[in-house]
């Protein structure tokens, strides 16, 4: 966990999420990715990785004012939402960035649109997941006809009697346990899943009372319609919490607001919905930050260097990969200094046109000769709740049957999960002996998936191709 230091001196905690190694902001020019939890004053447990959506990204998850690590404020009116804007600033400068481009769930999001009309130039897009819109828009909402539909469930009803009597404030115990009772309202269903998701994350009182200490101004709607960057709004068609008309007209607030909403869904969509939520997190965050894959670095191994690789080693991988034999079973011919010209322009971008994918190429080279032996390769997806590289190697034919294959895919594994990759997979023919001896020593098996016939091996038998 790290800190920082706010305005007014106070430490205050964040939590770091996502691939490791990956640049959170700083020198690499972009923009930070900050994820407000909700509650109000609910321990930001809650929002787990929100689906893998840290799956080829880094998340900076803060600690509010008198939640988790982070001390309550010495002045009740620091822990309003309207005041903590100041800390995401603060925030923002110890990171390093420009920007930030800030995701927000339920209460959150009040902070979220704060630090957007006070800051609107240092915000690269806001993401807002069922946000509370009634204090904002004057659209009538359809709260009422939701929550008819679902009368006659015994949990939901008694969380609608919980709802309607107020929350228990006496002491903290007894107002989480009443958060507790009114849970299966905020969910579409409550099913298992739900219910276990419930139990994660504790509130604060003192906090949750603080975070509404101070009113924002009146003219905040005014205000966010002066906020260009891009919003997502995401809205569950069955959220008894928000209601779906409100939220949709929060997001016609914003200039370049839009809105995407979930069916069978409640409060928590990356609970209730997780791939649908993935899918339009993903498309909007890559759109407005594309996603920073990991950088190849040097690799060393007992006889071996992995170079990343460059346009410089052109001329040589045209000499060393110049052999019909190293095609007999994946098809095609040695490449021209034209074709391999092109084919490293394109590799070394380091990611694919759409930024879906990573691409990290290494040359292996023999220490002890300096020469040239071969290439390693990955390619890097994100998936629902973990990141995928697919492997392959080659080793010209004079310098086979050495083991150098083996010790260059390990090296590359090893680096590979030491950034964040979760599975490997690699493809290979089944005729192939020396590859198939290959994939079982990185540690691969072989699953039942076939691709252009072609096996696919794995570190989790489950795994399927990269499509």
């Amino acid at each position: 966990m790290a800190s920082y230091v706010a305005s007014d001196g106070a430490e205050l905690h964040y939590d770091l999420l996502g691939v490791h190694g990956l640049p959170v902001g700083g020198s690499s020019g972009r923009a930070a990715i900050v994820v407000l939890a909700g509650g109000a004053a609910r321990h930001p447990s809650y929002l787990g990785d929100l689906a893998g959506l840290a799956s080829g990204r880094a998340l900076v998850v803060p600690h509010l004012r008198g939640v988790g690590r982070s001390p309550a404020p010495a002045l009740t009116e620091s822990g309003a939402f309207w005041r903590q804007a100041g800390d995401i600033e603060a925030l923002r400068v110890h990171l390093g960035v420009d920007q930030i481009l800030v995701v927000a769930h339920s209460a959150g999001t009040r902070l979220a649109i704060a630090y957007a009309a006070r800051y609107a130039a240092r915000v690269a897009g806001l993401l807002l997941i069922t946000p509370p819109a009634g204090y904002l828009v004057d659209d009538a909402s359809d709260v009422d006809s939701l929550i008819d539909a679902r009368r006659g469930d015994p949990a939901f009803d008694a969380a609608l009697a919980a709802l309607s009597a107020g929350p228990d404030g006496s002491t903290e115990d007894a107002f989480n346990a009443w958060q507790q009772v009114v849970a299966p309202a905020g969910y579409a269903t409550w099913a298992a899943g739900e219910q276990a998701h419930a139990r994660v994350g504790r509130w604060n009182l003192a906090a949750a009372r603080a975070y509404f200490g101070v009113e924002p101004p009146s003219d905040l709607p005014a205000q966010l319609r002066t906020v260009d960057a891009p919003v997502l709004v995401i809205a569950g068609a069955q959220d008894c919490f928000t209601g779906v008309a409100p939220v949709m007209a929060l997001a016609a607030l914003f200039p370049n607001g839009s809105c995407v909403v979930i069916d069978r869904c409640g409060h928590y969509p990356w609970i209730e919905q997780p791939g649908a939520f993935r899918s339009a997190a993903d498309a909007f965050l890559d759109a407005v930050d594309p996603r920073a894959w990991p950088v190849a670095e040097s690799v060393e191994t007992t006889r071996l260097v992995l170079e990343p690789l460059n346009v410089a080693h052109t001329a040589e991988l045209v000499r060393v990969l110049d052999d019909e034999r190293l095609h007999e079973f994946i098809g095609g011919r040695p490449a021209t200094r034209t074709e391999m010209s092109a084919r490293v322009a394109r590799q070394v971008r380091g990611a694919s046109g759409d930024g879906s994918q990573g691409w990290c190429n290494w040359v292996v080279r023999h220490r002890r000769s300096g020469s040239a032996v071969g290439t390693v390769q990955a390619t890097i997806q994100a998936e629902p709740e973990r990141v995928v590289a697919e492997i392959a190697w080659v080793i010209a034919s004079p310098h086979q049957l050495q083991g150098f294959a083996s010790e260059a895919a390990t090296g590359m594994a090893h680096w590979l999960f030491a950034h964040g990759v979760d599975v490997l997979v690699a493809h290979v023919h089944p005729d192939h002996q020396g590859s198939n001896g290959v994939a079982r020593r990185v540690g691969l098996a072989p699953t039942a998936v076939m691709v252009d016939g072609e096996v696919c091996w794995s570190t989790a038998p489950e795994t399927t191709h990269l499509g």
